[in-house]
């Protein structure tokens, strides 16, 4: 768990990455947290509305959606391999 939380809280924004190499700038931008911080930024420190958030809610729901997806198809092969081992149980 801490490998995936511990570089999303260091990358997400939080912290200034202006002077970050530009790889991990990119990786920056690849992570959910990231559009979570700005959100919430924006919120706090500007006074946004949903309108002026809508491009970094839209982010993270597509980051929900895919998720779901994901583990809907691990789920399903997790039932699967479950009831193929049920029933060679079964058969003996």
């Amino acid at each position: 768990m801490l490998l995936f939380v511990v570089p999303q809280i260091l990358l997400s924004g939080l912290f200034d990455l202006s002077s970050a190499p530009g790889w991990l700038q990119a990786v920056s931008a690849c992570l959910p947290l990231t559009y979570g911080v700005d959100a919430l930024r924006a919120v706090m420190l500007r006074g946004a509305g949903l309108l002026q958030m809508g491009f970094d809610l839209a982010v993270i729901r597509a980051f929900v959606a895919a998720f779901f997806a994901l583990a809907q198809v691990g789920f399903r092969e997790k039932r699967a391999k479950e009831r193929q081992a049920g029933g060679l149980a079964h058969a003996d």
